[in-house]
């Protein structure tokens, strides 16, 4: 094609609720939006008009906005924001703001780009709507989850059996679509407390509620329920810290140091029919749960148990995907840690030739940004083993003692710990283990020597800061005798 021509860009009129920004280049920012008409678009917001609203053209969150942009091939581009509103008051409650992130995460998730969506574009606006006017904020957010699994096809049954319309209903599957009877139960469906399900309806069809308590174990069905059939976790439910239940811990015996062994990622997929890496993908959820779960108690070390020295035997696939996950998670949660003033440790044999040079790279660039950081101590069991960790304290003892800076009395078990993988890290006090199994499987040998273990029979991707509190408990609950009668 010879000659001059011209790429035409469409002009188009539209209304959008910002759902969230982030940075293009050094000087424009994305906009992704849910738009009346469009679905979702991402825009660069570049050289924006001035308008008579108050607010300017400012496009942040939860603004509700009348657009004028530029459609191009892979990014619009925003010319003119006008807006209608910013939703002032929702701004002024730290929950409000946590519900409309929500919100707005699980919008992203739904709705694809420039495929029209006006049922989740009208669930986002009166859900702001209802966050900008105030009342029972959990209630809120469970409806919107509720209504938006409905929307992609997937309403949970809270009245009848999923299966086969009976009234008699006594446990809710996930995978069958709801409330079940004992007949119809698969074996992964699970018992609700008494009063959840009614709690649930109540909130489905905006009536009184007889039993506000069990807002919270509501909230928690509602979120897990959508969460399985996205495939993918909510992660921003997280922000909802307030809701931990931390009225049986002794605030003066939170134990120092907590070891994690995360177990049951596979089993949590397979029980799905998803791969076993699925299983792995959302358990980072539950592994930040529970990081803020225990900064919320004020636990002052936290080591997690990512990846074994045995784990080089599992499906090679399986092995490279986590570890590009665990190079993926350090470089897209290091930064929201150290604003948690959370320092990183590493743990584990760090000279095998099999870990990536890349993984190298990017766990000495956590250590360094977060090293100034004093508050929680997060140490990420990194190809570790306990016995591989012990011989190589035993074998830098021995290098001493034959260079002669050492004599054989001196080789202590003070000397010894001083020589572990992380230097001045205390004893761990509670070992938590999910999925119900229960062995130590090669996690802190030396360290756990006088540990309390709690074994959770909770799969790993379901884990909780709330599944943390209530081991912490548990724990307080026995008596620590080091030997002594």
């Amino acid at each position: 094609m010879g000659g001059h021509y011209h790429l035409i860009m469409a002009i188009k009129n539209d209304q959008g609720i910002v759902l969230r920004t982030y940075s293009f280049g050094e000087a424009d920012k994305v906009v992704v939006l849910i738009s009346a008409t469009n679905g979702k678009l991402r825009c660069v917001a570049k050289g924006i008009r001035k308008t008579k609203s108050r607010f300017g053209g400012r496009l942040e969150p939860f603004v509700y906005v009348d657009l004028v942009l530029y459609e191009g091939r892979n990014l619009g581009t925003i010319t003119q924001a006008e807006v209608i509103d910013a939703h002032p008051k929702l701004r002024t409650n730290l929950e409000a703001v946590g519900a409309a992130v929500t919100m707005a995460e699980v919008v992203d998730l739904v709705v694809q780009e420039g495929e029209p969506s006006v049922g989740m574009f009208l669930l986002l606006q009166r859900g702001l709507a209802s966050l900008e006017n105030g009342g029972d904020i959990p209630s809120m957010l469970t409806h919107f989850m509720l209504r938006t699994a409905g929307v992609i096809g997937f309403s949970p049954a809270l009245d009848t059996c999923a299966s086969c319309g009976s009234v008699d209903i006594t446990r809710f599957s996930f995978a069958a679509g709801g409330s079940v009877c004992d007949n119809c139960a698969p074996a992964s469906s699970i018992r609700l407390s008494d009063g959840v399900l009614e709690h649930l309806l109540q909130v489905a069809n905006r009536e009184d509620l007889t039993a506000p308590a069990l807002a919270a174990d509501a909230q928690g069905v509602a979120r897990k329920f959508l969460e399985f059939h996205l495939e993918r976790p909510i992660k921003s439910w997280r922000f909802y810290m307030h809701d931990l239940d931390l009225s049986g811990v002794e605030t003066d015996a939170v134990p120092n140091h907590i070891g994690l062994i995360m177990d049951g990622n596979g089993r949590w997929a397979n029980a799905r029919g998803l791969e076993r890496t699925a299983g792995h993908a959302v358990g980072e959820a539950a592994l930040f749960d529970a990081i803020d779960g225990a900064i919320a108690l004020g636990v002052k070390w936290l080591t997690a148990y990512t990846f074994s020295t045995e784990n080089w035997s599992r499906d090679e696939e399986e092995v490279a995907f986590l570890m590009f996950f665990n190079e993926d998670i350090l470089t897209r949660r290091r930064n929201d840690l150290n604003a948690k003033n959370v320092r990183m440790h590493f743990a584990g044999d760090m000279d095998d030739p099999r870990i990536p040079d890349r993984n190298h790279v990017h766990m000495a660039e956590a250590v360094e940004l977060t090293k100034d950081n004093d508050g929680l101590q997060l140490v990420f069991a990194f190809n570790y083993g306990g016995r591989t960790e012990i011989a190589h304290a035993a074998r830098r003892l021995a290098e001493k003692v034959a260079a002669g800076v050492l004599v054989p009395a001196e080789v202590t078990e003070e000397s010894l710990s001083q020589h572990l993988y992380v230097d001045g890290m205390p004893d761990v006090d509670l070992v938590i283990r999910s999925s119900g199994e229960q062995r130590t499987s090669n996690f802190m040998l030396w360290e756990a020597a006088y540990a309390e273990y709690v074994f959770s029979n909770i799969l790993w991707p379901d884990f909780t800061a709330q599944a943390l509190v209530d081991s912490v408990v548990e724990f307080q609950s026995r008596s620590r005798r080091f030997g002594k009668a």
